[in-house]
């Protein structure tokens, strides 16, 4: 089985990319071998990424190599030389995410590595249980929670989707109380957890703007004791979204999940496509 286990290099960094557009010091062989193979995708990920944010001004020097394997061993996966020359002089194109560009991975890239899947070597009683996982691609609901990080000065987003995502959305509101501020961040698809199995969408917002100061993916109205750490208080839906960039789950949890499905408590800022949260679901700790 083909996992798209190349597509976050795109939204990763790189070290030492050449700006070859996808070869490295060995030239034409780079696709000759599946650790050549690695670190060309790894140059040519960063240069397009860059290319794609010219504007913004990203450094390459700061860009660490993607783990293209998402945490297998290359020993484990099936190398194809063609496919990989072919990714290699692919041209990357830019596409824009509510926002944020991303280097789009040619589709070739995906058939480069056939890995096997993730297997689940937990045991009960006679060791007989081991079984193949396989991503179900909807936010970890047992996570959720956690998902909520105030520090006193800042508010962690950080949430964990069971397969591969390329971007998330965040709603949060007061459901405690009625007419309160409510807002929304993007979440950036920063890693794969370990197992190749996750991907962890996250953001980082500074806590207590005024009104006027809030802004999507950098400040928020709430704070920390009066909203993310006082039970009861906040409620939230998640969003996460495929390599393809489509909806892949909405998900909601906190205070009323109920009621943050059905849009009671969007006061001051319409979220982004509501039309989606016709397909939301309650986290299964809130039903």
């Amino acid at each position: 089985m083909r996992y798209g286990i190349l597509m976050l290099a795109a939204m990763a960094g790189c070290a030492g990319s050449d700006g070859k557009g996808g070869t490295d010091d060995s030239g034409a062989t780079a696709g000759s071998s599946a650790d050549g193979f690695s670190e060309a995708f790894a140059d040519a990920a960063c240069d397009a990424q860059i290319a794609c944010n010219a504007d913004v001004d990203i450094i390459d020097a700061a860009c660490d190599p993607p783990d293209t394997t998402s945490g297998r061993d290359l020993a484990d996966c099936d190398f194809d030389a063609d496919y990989a020359a072919d990714c290699l002089d692919e041209e990357w194109t830019c596409t824009s995410i509510y926002g944020v560009t991303y280097a789009e991975v040619p589709n070739v890239c995906l058939l480069v590595l056939d890995c096997p899947p993730i297997v689940d070597t937990g045991t009960t009683g006679d060791d007989d249980d081991d079984d193949t996982w396989t991503a179900p691609n909807q936010m970890d609901d047992a996570t959720l929670e956690a998902g909520v990080q105030c520090s006193g000065s800042t508010v962690a987003f950080s949430f964990d989707f069971l397969g591969d995502a390329v971007q998330g959305l965040v709603d949060a509101a007061d459901s405690q109380n009625l007419g309160n501020w409510n807002d929304y961040h993007s979440l950036d698809a920063s890693a794969f957890t370990s197992n190749g199995g996750y991907t962890l969408l996250s953001k980082e917002v500074d806590v207590g703007a005024s009104v006027g100061d809030w802004a999507e993916g950098v400040r928020t109205v709430f704070t920390c004791a009066d909203h993310f750490d006082s039970p009861g208080v906040m409620s939230y839906i998640v969003r996460a979204y495929d390599l393809n960039t489509a909806l892949a789950d909405c998900v909601a949890f906190g205070e009323d999940p109920a009621g943050m499905i059905d849009g009671d408590y969007f006061n001051y800022n319409a979220p982004i496509a509501s039309g989606e949260f016709a397909g939301c679901r309650t986290a299964a700790a809130a039903r």
